[in-house]
């Protein structure tokens, strides 16, 4: 099975994903000692997922058009993620993405995204 991302399948499962969970920390000052530590609570889980859009025999045309724009189009919004191994999946916010081309490199772009998930 192939990773999804908002209805656009990935070429090549990414070559990095971190999972952050974090929690919404506050110190409070603390006489003659270590601060107070707050835990007021979670904060969004998100997600990174860095990889490379190539496919044998196509150009950047080809890729611009089937991965680049339609995940340009989808910043802001809300995309549905179905990973293999299932930990991922569920509707996230693409809440960025950016992609590079690397000199001498014509027929690959590597990307980042970063995804958001909040309650349900």
């Amino acid at each position: 099975m192939s990773w999804v991302i908002g209805g656009i399948t990935l070429p090549f499962a990414p070559s990095r994903v971190i999972d952050k969970l974090s929690a919404e920390v506050k110190a409070a000052p603390y006489p003659a000692d270590l601060p107070m530590i707050l835990s007021i609570g979670d904060k969004a889980r998100v997600l990174e997922i860095e990889g490379i859009f190539a496919e044998a025999g196509q150009g950047k045309a080809h890729l611009e058009t089937t991965y680049i724009i339609p995940f340009r189009g989808k910043v802001h919004t809300v995309v549905t993620v179905s990973a293999p191994d299932t930990r991922y999946d569920g509707d996230w916010l693409l809440e960025s993405f950016s992609y590079e081309e690397r000199s001498g490199v014509v027929r690959a772009f590597y990307y980042k995204m970063v995804l958001w998930k909040g309650r349900e």
